[in-house]
C-alpha cells in the first residue's frame, strides 16, 4: 500500500504542474557533419546524412576566393576534398611562383588538413570518411607528381569548428548536436553570397536583432524546458499503469482513475498553450523576416565585389593550371621511385 501512497502523491505532483508550454519542432537533421579543408585557403562545407555538400563558406580571405572559382555544393565530401587539393595547388601556385620552381619545393606547403566534426567520431560512417577523404587527396597529389598529402582528423568538438564561422559560446549553450546542426545550416544560408569583408557586419546586426527578439530567445527556452518536462510526466503515468497490471482489482480501479485524470489534465495544458505557441512563432516570423532582409541587402551589396574577385581569380588559377599540368608532365620520367616517394612522405602525415 505504501507504493500506491507513494503513486499517488506523484499524481498530485503531476496535476499541479501549472503553466507549462508544450511546442517545440523536431530540428531538421539534414545537416549531419561539418567538414573543414584548410591550406592557407580555408572553407568550411555542411556535409548532409550522406556525405553530400550542402552549403560552403569561407573562412578566410583566400577561401573566399577559391570558393568563389569551384563549386563543392552537390559533390561528395571526398569529390570536394579532391576539389580543394585540386584548387589550392593552383591557387598557391599562382600566388608563389610563375614557374614549376615553387612544385619541385612544396615542403609541406600544400598539404590539406581537413576537420570532420560529428556527433560520433567512432561512429564507422566518419572513420570511413576519414579513410575515403585521404585516399581522395593523396591520390590527387600523386597522380600530380606533388611532394604533399591529407591530414585528416575526426573530432566531435563540433564547438571549436563552428566558431571559426563566428559563432558565439551562447549561440549554441545547452543546445543538443542536432540543434546546433540546424543552426549551422542556417548561419551558412546567411551568409551565402557575403563578402567576407562584410562577415563582421553580418555578425554584430545578427547580435543586435538577437537582443531585440529576446523575448523570442526566451520563450524558446522555456517552450523547451516544458515540452520536456510534459514528456517526463507522461512517461510517468506510463510506468504507473505498467506498475497497476499486478494490483488488486480495488487499487487498479480508483489509481487508474486518477492517472486517467492526471493524463487528461496533462493533454489540456497542450492545449490551453496553442496560444504561447502562436505568440512564439509570431515572433519568430518578424525575427526571420528582418534577418532575411538584412542579408538580402548586404548581397545585393556584395555582389560586385564578389564578381571582381571571381573573375579575377579564376583568370589566375587558369594560368596556374598550365603550370601544374607542365610539371607534372615533366615528373613522368622519374616514375615509380616518385610515387614511392611520396606515397611514404603521404604515410607520414597521419602516422
Amino acid at each position: 500500500m505504501k507504493k500506491f501512497l507513494g503513486i499517488i502523491v506523484a499524481l498530485v505532483l503531476v496535476v499541479g504542474l501549472g503553466i507549462g508550454i508544450y511546442f517545440l519542432v523536431s530540428p531538421n537533421q539534414e545537416a549531419s557533419a561539418v567538414m573543414t579543408l584548410e591550406t592557407n585557403p580555408e572553407i568550411q562545407l555542411v556535409l548532409d546524412q550522406n556525405n553530400k555538400v550542402m552549403s560552403v563558406n569561407a573562412i578566410n580571405e583566400d577561401g573566399e576566393k577559391l570558393m568563389l572559382s569551384v563549386n563543392f555544393v552537390g559533390l561528395s565530401a571526398n569529390d570536394a576534398a579532391e576539389k580543394f587539393a585540386e584548387a589550392t595547388t593552383k591557387f598557391v601556385t599562382d600566388k608563389n611562383s610563375s614557374n614549376s620552381t615553387f612544385l619541385n619545393e612544396v615542403n609541406g606547403e600544400l598539404n590539406v588538413n581537413v576537420t570532420i566534426a560529428c556527433e560520433d567520431a567512432t561512429n564507422e560512417k566518419y572513420t570511413k570518411l576519414k579513410e575515403s577523404v585521404t585516399n581522395s587527396v593523396n591520390n590527387y597529389y600523386k597522380e600530380a607528381k606533388i611532394m604533399a598529402g591529407a591530414i585528416v582528423n575526426v573530432t566531435e568538438d563540433i564547438k571549436n569548428e563552428i566558431e571559426k564561422l563566428g559563432y558565439t559560446a551562447s549561440d549554441y549553450a545547452n543546445k543538443t548536436y542536432a540543434e546546433i546542426m540546424q543552426d549551422v545550416k542556417s548561419k551558412s544560408e546567411e551568409l551565402k553570397n557575403v563578402a567576407f569583408s562584410k562577415r563582421d557586419e553580418v555578425f554584430s546586426n545578427l547580435e543586435a536583432l538577437k537582443t531585440e527578439f529576446s523575448e523570442m530567445f526566451n520563450l524558446e527556452e522555456t517552450i523547451k524546458t516544458q515540452k520536456a518536462l510534459i514528456q517526463t510526466e507522461k512517461d510517468k503515468i506510463a510506468d504507473y499503469k505498467e506498475d497497476l497490471k499486478t494490483a488488486n482489482e480495488f487499487q487498479k480501479v480508483t489509481l487508474n482513475a486518477l492517472l486517467d485524470t492526471a493524463e487528461a489534465a496533462l493533454k489540456q495544458y497542450e492545449k490551453a498553450l496553442d496560444n504561447f505557441v502562436k505568440q512564439y512563432n509570431t515572433f519568430k516570423k518578424e525575427y526571420q523576416s528582418d534577418v532575411n532582409a538584412f542579408v538580402k541587402q548586404l548581397q545585393n551589396e556584395s555582389k560586385t565585389v564578389l564578381n571582381n574577385i571571381e573573375t579575377t581569380v579564376k583568370t589566375a588559377m587558369q594560368e596556374a593550371k598550365t603550370i601544374v599540368d607542365n610539371f607534372t608532365k615533366e615528373m613522368e620520367s622519374k616514375g615509380q621511385s616518385l610515387i614511392t616517394s611520396i606515397e611514404q612522405y603521404q604515410a607520414s602525415l597521419n602516422a
